[in-house]
Order: C-alpha cells, then structure tokens, then sequence
C-alpha cells in the first residue's frame, strides 16, 4: 500500500535540511521491505501500533493509514520536528527517549523499531521495553543491520557474539520462534513475539 499523496507531502515537505535528506534516503531504501514485512503480518483495521524511533514518519503515516479511523498508532522519537507534520486523526506523536523514558505497557498489537537497536549499548533494556508494550500474542518486529553476518562471511569473526533475544528477553515472557542465527548474509528479520500473562 503506497503512502497517500497527504503523507508524501507532509514527510517531503523539507527537503532542503540535512535531517531530511536523510529520512527520504532512508525512506527510499527501506520502506519497502518494511511495509512489504508489516503487511505480512497482517497489520490492519483496528490495531493499536506502536513504532519506535520514527524518524521522517513515513513508516508511522503508512501505519496510520493502514489501521483506519479505529485503529491507533503513536510515533516516538526523540526529536519529533519531522513526525510533528503527520495529521491523521488516529496518530500520536511522543517526543520520547527510549533509553529513559517507560513506554506504555501491554496496549499495541505491534511495537515496530527499524535500525534503532543496533547503535544504542542500552539495546537489551529498550528491547524488554518494546516487549513489555505488547498485548498478548502481539507482534514485535525489529529491523536492523547485521553487520556482525559481514564479518563473519569475511572470516574475520568477532571476539564476542551479541545475546540473542532469548537471553535478552526471558523465555518465561517471550517466545521467538523464529529467531536464528544467520551467518550468510547481511538481512532484517520479524519475529513474532508471544507475550504470556
């Protein structure tokens, strides 16, 4: 599903800034595969969504879009001058830093982050974060850079290997089903969060 002309405008409306060459480069790159994944998972009508580290708001207009006048989604970031210029009814947005600052808990059918984790050392307390925002049986998607499937297919391993979400999040709460390593190339990853009570 293609952004409104509403969303294109308000996301392009300042092209002419650093900041938001950046976001329209990063739009460009990986929306697609984004929306192509958060379709997949059948994001619709009605679900409450939670995308962290909005950025230039495109992925939050798409979701926005996508969820309808029932549905709800609210954006974070710490700077929020970009997604300040969205205007759908159904869209919050929340300056916010998530290495801080709670997030809502157990309220969002989805908690989407892309390429937030990987440049953050507090990665493990803002992934239990994200985890925590879910509603049972919600879905966490986290797409990042592997840039550790470079080293390795170089045959430079690192001396120490990143915990994987399992270790990170405890088992008791979350299942990833379909967390594994991959050695073989660089890839973003969904995986579907299952949040017990």
């Amino acid at each position: 599903m293609p952004l409104s002309s509403q969303a294109g405008s308000a996301i392009a409306a300042d092209v002419a800034s650093p900041l938001a060459e950046r976001f329209a480069a990063l739009r460009e790159l990986f929306d697609p595969g984004s929306i192509r994944r958060l379709g997949a998972l059948g994001v619709g009508r009605g679900w409450h969504c939670l995308e962290v580290g909005g950025g230039g708001g495109s992925i939050a207009a798409w979701l926005s879009e996508r969820v309808g006048p029932r549905g709800r989604v609210v954006v974070t970031d710490i700077r929020t001058q970009s997604l300040e210029q969205l205007r759908y009814a159904n869209l919050e947005v929340l300056q916010h830093n998530v290495v801080t600052d709670p997030l809502p808990e157990g309220e969002f059918d989805l908690v989407h982050a892309r390429l937030l984790l990987g440049h953050l050392p507090e990665r493990e307390v803002i992934l239990k974060r994200m985890v925590a925002a879910l509603k049972p049986g919600a879905w966490l998607l986290d797409e990042e850079f592997d840039g550790l499937s470079l080293h390795v297919a170089a045959g430079r391993a690192p001396a120490t290997l990143c915990s994987s979400a399992a270790e990170i999040v405890p088992m008791s709460k979350v299942a990833v089903p379909s967390l594994r390593k991959n050695t073989r190339k660089s890839r973003t990853a969904a995986s579907r969060a299952v949040v017990s009570q």
